[in-house]
């Protein structure tokens, strides 16, 4: 093995902690570095073990199996990696009270940095937050480095467990607990455990994949609950082991801890899921049955004063919430006047309350700009929402307009309603025909399947003439009715095509 020490003048080329780099003296190396971002090599001093090679594509490299950077090495991770540490700040600091005592009092002592002339208390917090952060992870990344992670990887870990007092031995004790990191999913968290020696049988890895698997079948599927069989079917199918009675006491270890609930129909689902339905459930029936006082006597009258003409089903949505109702579902097909309709329930909840205290709401940001132009409420999209009240029980909001809320699954669906007040009126529109949401449940679906709360079903075409078939059309299929498709019309021609012997045709 050969010895090369230079100073880096550039980086060539990096990936997730491989380099290529030139010297001062125009040598190119390769190599690897965990400690912090490759940049922060660049002018570096180093001294680097390992053999010439002729590369394809750079030529004559020096490939490093080992890297050691000459200068003082707090010198030069306080200087270029902690952020806070000015260079003259850096020198004065390891001449005062060397590198030993230095990091003492970094870890243990920061305070008596004061002593510095020019500190004042918001440079140390500066300099004390940029330190803990470094400290956490270098050792992190001295720790991880060998199993596989990544410098991105890396900050991502650090960053979710900067509240952890010990990460390293939370990791020990079992790294799948990485898969609570948002952005690491079971497969990267096996990958670390396996290279860490994990047997391929331990009860942790086995556990942690039925989690991930459940939780895998029920996003992709859209399902809630799985059968046991299926389950460790698809068990075998990602830890390649057969071995059910194992399967068996990871199972009753998830059902004693609570992660996982055995249905009364024997099958399994995710308890934040099986959670969310069930309060979805119950907070459906409650308010559907709740009742307000009425908020007009003649709603005639209001009608008119609104110069709106609606068509009987119209009519009986705004009759459920004159009368009081705390939640109607307000279902329909493309051009059935669902839009309309929303607007009128509105504008008779306005009688009662400020336009302030009314809030309209979809999942998407075209969603809801639309419902604000039609309607003339305020709107945002539900996840906005969500964040802006985090840190209230509930919104400040007396009536509640959910619209599309056919593409909102279940633990989302459930988020949301736990935020409206108790008293709040909640109109939920969408379309049970389009399709399902992404993620576990179809709350919209199973709701009116099931008739939690009153629901009002639009038929009526109004969008489209007679003489416009494509959602008159659509609308027949979906009823399951075979349409007038022979008849004339703008936008739809039917044209029989007949094939004589088509079966021998098609097999050739």
């Amino acid at each position: 093995m050969q010895t090369l020490i230079g100073q880096i003048d550039r980086i060539i080329y990096q990936n997730n902690g491989f380099f290529i780099a030139a010297l001062k003296s125009g040598d190119k190396i390769s190599a690897h570095y965990y400690e912090s971002d490759v940049d922060h090599l660049v002018n570096a001093a180093v001294t680097l073990k390992g053999s010439w090679e002729e590369h394809r594509q750079y030529g004559r490299t020096f490939k490093a199996h080992s890297l050691i950077v000459n200068q003082n090495e707090l010198f030069f991770f306080l200087n270029r990696v902690v952020k806070g540490f000015t260079k003259k700040l850096t020198a004065e600091l390891i001449e005062k009270y060397g590198t030993d005592g230095l990091i003492d009092i970094l870890d243990n002592d920061i305070e008596r940095l004061m002593e510095i002339k020019g500190m004042n208390e918001k440079r140390l917090l500066k300099l004390s937050t940029g330190w803990k952060q470094f400290r956490s992870m270098r050792l992190l990344g001295e720790f991880l480095a060998p199993f596989g992670v990544t410098p991105a990887l890396l900050r991502l870990i650090a960053g979710a467990m900067k509240e952890v007092k010990d990460p390293i031995e939370a990791i020990k004790n079992n790294p799948y607990g990485l898969m609570r990191i948002n952005g690491i999913g079971f497969k990267k968290a096996d990958e670390i455990a396996l290279n860490m020696g994990l047997k391929t049988d331990d009860d942790r890895r086995i556990q942690a994949a039925m989690e991930y698997t459940l939780g895998e079948y029920c996003d992709q599927e859209g399902n809630s609950c799985i059968e046991r069989d299926a389950l460790f079917h698809k068990l075998d199918q990602l830890l390649s082991l057969g071995h059910h009675d194992r399967y068996d006491e990871a199972l009753d270890d998830r059902l004693r801890e609570g992660s996982i609930t055995l249905l009364p129909s024997l099958k399994l689902s995710p308890t934040r899921i099986y959670e969310a339905e069930i309060l979805l459930t119950n907070e459906f029936k409650r308010r559907g049955k709740s009742k307000n006082e009425p908020l007009t006597d003649d709603l005639e009258t209001f009608l008119k004063s609104q110069s709106l003409t609606l068509g009987e089903q119209q009519y009986s949505a705004l009759e459920l919430i004159n009368q009081g109702c705390g939640l109607i579902f307000l279902v329909g097909y493309a051009g059935t006047g669902k839009s309309t309709t929303a607007k009128a329930l509105l504008d008779l909840l306005c009688t009662r309350y400020d336009p302030n205290l009314i809030m309209t709401c979809a999942l998407s940001g075209i969603a809801s700009q639309r419902i604000r132009e039609r309607s003339g409420y305020q709107s945002a999209t539900i996840q906005s929402l969500l964040v802006k009240f985090e840190s209230q029980d509930t919104m400040p909001y007396k009536v509640i307009l959910i619209d599309e809320a056919s593409m909102i699954n279940s633990l989302l669906f459930a988020r949301l309603i736990a935020k409206v007040e108790r008293d709040a009126t909640v109109i939920i529109v969408g379309d049970d025909a389009q399709l399902p949401p992404i993620g576990a449940g179809s709350p919209l679906s199973d709701a009116i399947a099931l008739k939690l709360a009153p629901t009002v079903m639009l038929t009526q075409i109004y969008r489209q003439r007679e003489e416009q078939a494509i959602a008159l059309i659509a609308n027949d299929i979906r009823k399951g009715m075979i349409p007038p498709y022979q008849d004339e019309y703008e936008d739809f021609t039917f044209i029989p095509v007949e094939l004589s012997n088509r079966h021998a045709l098609k097999n050739m």
